[in-house]
């Protein structure tokens, strides 16, 4: 564990910049389907979300969770940059999305300790490129053997989401498998290696989100699984672009 914390990233090793038309990354070694990409494109319920876009609403469905993503992130990211500034917290309101903040925002306010980067894109060899959300420290954790004072100083990798519905052990598994590549990426890039994680879910009930925690050799294994799911994509489904 470190005892001292980073305030920001070190320099990087080469650049990384989103395409315009969201089609993926280029980076140093070219240009790079994007993490979640690859993820949709390998998932073992591939098969269940092709029967799910047969629904006659299911691109309705699918635009409104967007945009309820993308409000949400936007909401905390601006929460994080006004507590790291020392500037009063906003308090936004909205009709249909405004539950998911009043549910997550607790979090942030009991839990949230110091920002190192959000919203950074990342690369790696293996052919895969991403923006994580955040990376800093926070003083929640579930292990019975971490103190939350241990656990502020323990450099953590975040990944925010929404969800109408609670999600299941098998429904976050990819999301596991995300932050398993973020975090290879990060070390690539930047040399710094994040020593946990937290998925941390919106829902619209409740006061508090759904919280899955990843420790340091767990997020390592997602990492290998996701380099391995990479590997596979690039030799079965699709043509590498040097």
């Amino acid at each position: 564990m470190n005892n001292q914390r980073l305030c920001s990233l070190p320099n990087a090793r080469g650049v990384v910049t989103r395409l315009q038309d969201k089609s993926g990354y280029l980076s140093p070694v070219g240009k790079l389907d994007s993490v979640t990409a690859i993820l949709g494109k390998t998932s073992e319920t591939k098969h269940k979300l092709e029967q799910w876009k047969k629904r006659p609403d299911a691109a309705a469905v699918s635009d409104a969770a967007k945009a309820r993503g993308t409000w949400t992130h936007e909401q905390i990211e601006n929460w994080i940059v006004a507590h790291t500034m020392g500037t009063p917290a906003p308090d936004p309101k909205h009709f249909a999305f405004g539950a998911y903040w009043r549910n997550i925002k607790p979090f942030l306010e009991q839990h949230w300790v110091q920002l190192v980067a959000q919203e950074c894109a990342v690369y790696h060899p293996t052919r895969f490129a991403g923006s994580f959300d955040a990376l800093g420290y926070s003083s929640y954790t579930k292990q019975p053997d971490l103190s939350t004072e241990d656990a502020s100083n323990l450099l953590t990798l975040i990944d925010w989401k929404t969800s109408k519905n609670p999600r299941s052990a098998d429904l976050v598994e990819d999301y596991f498998n995300q932050l398993g590549a973020y975090a290879v990426g990060i070390e690539y890039v930047y040399g710094v290696v994040p020593e946990r994680a937290l998925l941390v879910i919106a829902r619209p009930h409740g006061d508090f989100p759904d919280i899955w925690e990843l420790t340091g050799p767990e997020l390592k294994e997602y990492g290998t699984k996701f380099i391995y799911r990479a590997n596979n994509y690039y030799t079965t489904q699709c043509d590498f672009e040097p």
